[in-house]
């Protein structure tokens, strides 16, 4: 079995680790005759949002539980049903140019013929691009 154990957290690895730390072999609980494999406690990388383009960065982040349902002896056939529960985030809003620049876009702003940025004081104007940002983000995102 912990052999089993061992060559399913590598396949979990590969598949979580763009978003969750490495997923270790010692905490996985699996019930392979009934396909169930539980992971608890499963820790999220602090750039695990970036792919999203999210206008926050993740401070922390944690899973209380991850349960695959995987049915062995039919694998494509029927579904692999994921379900994840109690996922607790601390995270940070990000500045509309930090976050242009994390993506690698073009973080210049409109500035006045001194090279002051215009905005520079105007929060209002501020909030409402970082409104926008985030309204455009959860538009793409659904």
């Amino acid at each position: 079995a912990a052999m089993f154990e061992s060559l399913l957290a590598d396949a979990l690895n590969k598949a979580l680790g763009q978003y969750c730390e490495q997923v270790d072999a010692e905490k996985l609980r699996v019930s392979a005759l009934r396909g169930d494999v539980l992971l608890r406690n499963v820790q999220l990388k602090r750039d695990a949002l970036r792919a999203l383009n999210a206008p926050v960065t993740l401070d922390a982040g944690v899973i209380g539980s991850l349960r695959l349902k995987v049915p062995w002896t039919k694998l494509g056939q029927e579904p692999v049903v994921v379900e994840i529960d109690r996922v607790f985030v601390l995270a940070t809003r990000v500045e509309i140019d930090d976050a242009t620049e994390a993506r690698g876009g073009d973080a210049t702003s409109a500035s006045n013929s001194d090279g002051v940025d215009k905005n520079t004081g105007d929060a209002r104007a501020r909030s409402e691009r970082l409104a926008q940002s985030e309204f455009d983000w959860l538009k793409a995102s659904m």
